[in-house]
Order: C-alpha cells, then structure tokens, then sequence
C-alpha cells in the first residue's frame, strides 16, 4: 500500500490491466476506471475479460452466488472472464460428445489469459497455501 492508502496493482496484475495513466499531474484523482477486452469475433468462439479496481465485495453476499468465507468490504482487483460460442449458422441439434467438446474449446483459454494477467507474487502469496493435504503433494489453492 503507498503512503496515501492506495493499493499498488503492479504488485499483483499485469502491467497492461493497470488502467490509464498520465505524463502529466492532473489536480482531480482517477476516482473509477473498468477496462474491458473482446478477443475472437462473432460468430465463433469469444473470449470476455472485465479488469479494474473495486471497492465492496466481488460477490454480493445476499444473492444465491455465496463465497465460502465472508468478507468484508474492502478493495479488489476484478478479473471476469466470460467464453462463449456463437454459431455461424442455426443452433446444432443436441449431441452429447459434439457439446463437451465445444465446453473444453471454451474453457481452454480461460486458464491460459488468467495466468498471463496476474503477477508471481499474487499467484504465490494469495492463491497458493503452503502447506500439503493429506491427498496431494501439490500446493492447495484457496477457494
């Protein structure tokens, strides 16, 4: 955290999720920014990333979307990311191995853009614990 109370995002994000920046001191604070970005183009697969500082909660605690822990309000980095498909064409009929293949495209790249956007230090110091289950001689990651 600087001097002023400000979290400093580097620490944790990629550099290019930072949001815009100045050359020049301006009197008035960036107060709010989200950055968003669309890889692919419809129709197809497609790839939405929502990024930016927030103040609250990610997850509001009275919808039916519940975090294990509560927490409290605070500052959070948000990183959303949505695949989709659309087809070029009419819906296919439904066909059972046609559909879990279409799931695994989707969520192929999802891992892949979530670790290039976050730091070292956030993937060591927050989302890994230290210590080993009984079950596992890999690290648990916090849910």
């Amino acid at each position: 955290m600087s001097a002023d109370g400000e979290i400093d995002w580097a620490e944790w994000m990629h550099p290019s999720l930072l949001g815009p920046r100045s050359n020049t001191k301006i009197e008035l604070p960036l107060g709010q920014w989200q950055g968003i970005g669309i890889y692919g183009s419809q129709p197809g697969q497609m790839l939405l990333l929502r990024y930016g500082p927030r103040e609250g909660v990610a997850v509001d605690p009275s919808s039916d979307l519940r975090r294990i822990q509560r927490t409290d309000n605070g500052p959070f980095f948000l990183i959303d990311i949505d695949s989709f498909w659309a087809p070029a064409d009419a819906v296919p009929e439904y066909e059972r191995d046609m559909l879990i293949a279409r799931c695994d495209e989707l969520h192929e790249p999802i891992r892949t853009l979530f670790e290039g956007i976050i730091t070292d230090r956030l993937r060591d110091e927050v989302f890994r614990i230290n210590d080993y289950d009984d079950h596992s001689t890999s690290p648990r990651l916090l849910r």
